[in-house]
């Protein structure tokens, strides 16, 4: 059983790796933050949605999937313990690379164009924008009220 549990984890680890070397090189390729902002960001909507393609796929998935390796390390020394933890972060780890398939940027570069060319939103961005928006103007009010009650 041990046995088994080590070679599982230096497959999966092996994988792991051979990903991030693949996608160091495809990194190259791909625009940082700064460019996006300076190519895309034409007002505030573009902004809001680079903003929160980059939070997604970067803070959220990477998250998510953080719990899998970890788990499979306690697997090693703890076997019990690390065998069930592994169990409850698997689909973590599955639900952070959908996150990061779905938040990529070829899908952040499509739905710019679309906005930028036809001035149109798919049915998610219109909300999260809103929600965005919202979430600016309860900040603005805060900070006025919060002004009005010092003078």
């Amino acid at each position: 059983m041990k046995s088994l549990t080590i070679i599982l984890s230096f497959i999966i680890c092996s994988n792991c790796f051979a990903v991030k070397k693949a996608a160091k090189k495809n990194n190259s390729e791909k625009y940082c933050y700064e460019e996006y902002i300076n190519q895309y960001g034409i007002n505030d909507t573009s902004k809001a949605i680079i903003n929160f393609y980059f939070d997604k796929r970067e803070i959220s998935a990477a998250g998510k999937m953080s719990f899998l390796p970890l788990s499979m390390l306690l697997a090693i020394v703890v076997p019990p313990i690390g065998l069930g933890l592994m169990v409850v972060s698997s689909p973590l780890f599955v639900s952070g690379v959908i996150t990061r398939k779905k938040y990529n940027n070829k899908n952040l570069i499509k739905e710019l164009n679309n906005y930028n060319v036809n001035n149109i939103l798919s049915k998610k961005m219109k909300l999260i924008v809103y929600l965005l928006k919202e979430e600016e103007l309860y900040n603005n009010e805060l900070l006025n009220s919060n002004l009005v009650a010092l003078d």
